[in-house]
């Protein structure tokens, strides 16, 4: 999937591979952009962390890895964070 943000030339290619290798080493940072990521995931996912890379499924409690979300969610938040990149 490819996630246009303005026009052509500013695009996200490869969503979820652009998510794993970018996103999450800032979903882990302690400072206010991880921070405010984590808690945008767990709103969007209604999920608690374990950690700053592990999450709480609501569905059965066991502990995922953060390249489990939703691809929706990781769209957001790549859309989020495209500014940073």
């Amino acid at each position: 999937m490819n996630i246009y943000i303005d026009k052509q030339p500013n695009m996200i290619n490869f969503n979820d591979a652009f998510f794993n290798s970018y996103a999450i080493p800032f979903v882990k940072a302690d400072n206010n952009i991880g921070a405010t990521i984590r808690n945008s995931i767990s709103k969007i996912e209604d999920v608690e962390f374990q950690g700053k890379d592990r999450i709480i499924s609501k569905y059965n409690g066991y502990p995922l890895n953060l390249t489990e979300l939703s691809t929706g969610c990781k769209t957001i938040i790549n859309v989020l964070l495209s500014t940073t990149f």
